[in-house]
């Protein structure tokens, strides 16, 4: 493509400064292409400062992320225990006007009208509840990897490594987007893939709300199939089964194919078992509202007891509540050390200074993510129980506690030991 290739040397060359701003080269017979690029120490130094906004609205945002996150974990725990305790089981056979309004479980299997469900364009029928139609295009595909080297004076040079294969995939990939030029895709599916399901779900003489439908999710592979239902002759003749049978091959070779070729598959969801908490309403099934202000819904496939549907409710809070605390953590982090990257960039004059001075920051953003966001968390736990709040007070005062501790033992060895080496020098 007009690109001279790189020698195996050509890479060392340019990282060391050999090769000017702006290099593009061919660096493999395989199609992968490198880019380098080089940013001046006062544009970066200009960068960073600018990133220092970033950073102060990062540090000030994670504080009522991490506060109510702890809030809303301890609502969802008091909402789950309340449910707990008042959660009555039915059976759907009939409806029940007793238990109207109340909180109820049960388990039951999923049924619809059995209306049939068809694939206009390949004629694929089943009377399952929901039916999925997938298509994919064999396509070519941009791959960016990126890395980033310190040169003396502050300078900064960036290698981007773009290449280019082949793969299957469900959107339409715009080739006109890539770097490079010479691996072109046709841009649009000749048909895309396709959703459908029943007017209605039942269980017994209830039916399903929207809510719950949506969580009836569980496909399974269609193989049950043949072109012999597409009412199209001529794609007809262009489609081939394939070699699995659970699908359609439209193009030169399944084994070998080329870029534009189709390939499509089909899957369904059968009638199967659930278990349900939720309020009984009328002759249909909506959202618990408690006491402790959370709302109830909890859903299974399959048989399961009203304690599994609490205890798995129970342990996505938990999982939630501390992929918001990390995440509020990674917050501060990153806030406090876009807040003093100009220094790290700084001396970036000198690499080695500049490596060092980042290492440091780290050090000191993790310690202000624990000390500051511990603190956070602990103090919304002071507010919505208390006993768990000061625990937390206490362990976050122990880590910062026996920080200091450390370090200040290790100033005093290294003052010890400077005193040492001044008074062996004198009386030398």
């Amino acid at each position: 493509f007009g690109k001279t290739p790189l020698k195996p040397t050509m890479a060392d060359e340019l990282l060391s400064g050999g090769l000017t701003e702006g290099y593009s080269a061919v660096a493999d017979a395989g199609g992968t292409f490198t880019d380098i690029t080089s940013q001046s120490w006062g544009s970066r130094i200009k960068e960073s400062c600018t990133n220092i906004v970033i950073g102060v609205i990062l540090f000030i945002a994670a504080f009522p992320v991490l506060f109510w996150n702890e809030g809303r974990a301890v609502q969802r725990y008091d909402t789950l225990l309340e449910g707990r305790s008042s959660v009555i089981e039915i059976s759907v056979d009939k409806i029940d006007g007793a238990s109207d309004g109340a909180l109820v479980y049960f388990t039951s299997m999923v049924t619809s009208d059995g209306a049939a469900l068809t694939d206009p364009v390949f004629g694929i029928s089943t009377q399952d509840l929901k039916f999925r139609r997938h298509v994919q295009m064999y396509q070519w595909d941009q791959s960016v990897s990126e890395r980033k080297v310190k040169q003396m004076g502050g300078k900064e040079k960036t290698v981007k490594d773009y290449s280019y294969h082949t793969t299957w995939a469900s959107n339409a990939i715009d080739s006109t987007r890539f770097k490079y030029g010479g691996h072109d895709n046709p841009g649009s599916f000749p048909f895309e893939s396709y959703f459908l399901q029943q007017e209605a779900f039942y269980v017994g003489a209830f039916e399903l709300p929207p809510r719950i439908e949506n969580y009836v999710s569980y496909y399974s592979d269609m193989t049950d199939i043949s072109i012999d239902g597409i009412p199209d002759p001529v794609l007809r003749n262009e489609t081939k089964p394939l070699a699995k049978g659970d699908g359609f091959f439209i193009g030169t070779s399944e084994d070998k194919p080329e870029v534009g070729d189709i390939m499509v598959t089909f899957d369904s969801i059968p009638p199967h078992e659930i278990s349900v908490i939720a309020e009984q309403s009328a002759n249909t099934f909506k959202e618990y509202q408690t006491k402790a202000g959370g709302t109830i819904l909890l859903f299974e496939r399959g048989i399961a007891t009203a304690e599994e549907l609490f205890e798995q409710a129970e342990a996505e809070n938990t999982i939630i509540t501390w992929l918001l605390r990390l995440a509020g953590l990674v917050a501060i982090h990153f806030g406090v050390y876009l807040v003093f990257q100009p220094i790290v960039v700084v001396l970036d004059v000198l690499p080695i200074l500049g490596n060092l001075a980042e290492c440091g920051l780290n050090c000191l953003a993790f310690f202000v993510a624990v000390l500051f966001g511990g603190t956070t968390i602990a103090i919304a736990w002071l507010f919505h129980h208390p006993i768990f709040g000061i625990t937390v007070l206490v362990i976050v005062a122990g880590i910062v506690g026996g920080t200091l501790y450390v370090a200040s033992k290790f100033g005093k060895k290294k003052n010890k030991y400077d005193a040492v080496e001044t008074e062996e020098g004198v009386m030398a």
